[in-house]
């Protein structure tokens, strides 16, 4: 559908399936056909190109995008753009094409593929009702990978870390400071005691877990699980080898 739109309007031909409203016979102006009769048509980059949804194919079209299909789909940075215009209304495509510095008709096409997708409504704006589609029929997580949970843990404490690992991905660090030590906790048993690690190589391992390593790292000098001095850190606290089921750190304060 969308090839056959931008020969359209590469050739200068209008398909039947679009309708190009506020004419403007100062704008851009192309030769197109319709209904077999050739007319000279002109029309502004503002207008909004609206798809005929009773044309055959679009509905159908519709129905295909699932979550993978709408991660391909923005990648592109102008359907991007599209959608993060359309979240607060109508798309107004001379403007965005200025704003992003992209052609006119680059823009209408995107447009034109977010519509088949079904991520633009008629009045182009975002379609929430897809997106609540495609985000229901993400796989659901896979829960803490066994090897997260392995070790001198208590039930609760392993409770904790199902809650917050998918994997071997730490999902969020907890704001609860009980539920926190926990897990700072099984981070610092990714660093042997005694060893010296520059900084780069702690960052290096808790990136690993999740991306705000900054934060974590932070997080395992202030409760004392780790020591910082010139640069240079070494696990200071913690369960090591052979300690009982308790742990450093106490209760929310």
């Amino acid at each position: 559908m969308v090839v056959g739109i931008k020969h359209a309007l590469d050739a200068g031909n209008a398909a039947p399936c679009l309708r190009f409203l506020k004419y403007d016979p100062g704008a851009l102006r192309k030769r197109t056909e319709v209904n077999g009769v050739g007319e000279s048509v002109g029309w502004h980059a503002q207008e909004r190109m609206v798809i005929d949804t009773t044309t055959q194919g679009f509905d159908s079209l519709r129905s295909m995008i699932d979550p993978t299909g709408y991660l391909r789909l923005v990648l592109d940075p102008v359907r991007l753009a599209i959608l993060g215009a359309a979240a607060v209304g109508p798309v107004d495509a001379q403007e965005l094409a200025a704003r992003l510095g992209a052609k006119p008709k680059t823009v209408l096409l995107a447009i034109v593929r977010l519509r088949e997708a079904g991520l633009l409504d008629e009045e182009h704006r975002l379609a929430l009702g897809t997106l609540r589609r495609l985000g229901s029929e993400l796989p659901a997580p896979e829960g803490a990978d066994p090897s997260v949970t392995e070790g001198p843990w208590g039930e609760e404490e392993a409770t904790v870390m199902r809650r917050f690992f998918d994997g071997t991905r730490l999902t969020q660090i907890p704001a609860q400071r009980s539920k926190r030590l926990t897990i700072l906790e099984r981070l610092a048993q990714e660093f042997e005691p005694g060893v010296r690690y520059a900084e780069r190589d702690v960052n290096f391992t808790l990136q690993l877990w999740h991306p705000d390593y900054a934060a974590l790292r932070r997080y395992l000098v202030d409760e004392g699980f780790l020591t910082r001095a010139d640069g240079v850190y070494w696990r200071t606290g913690g369960r090591f080898a052979h300690d009982p089921v308790d742990r450093v750190g106490s209760d929310d304060q």
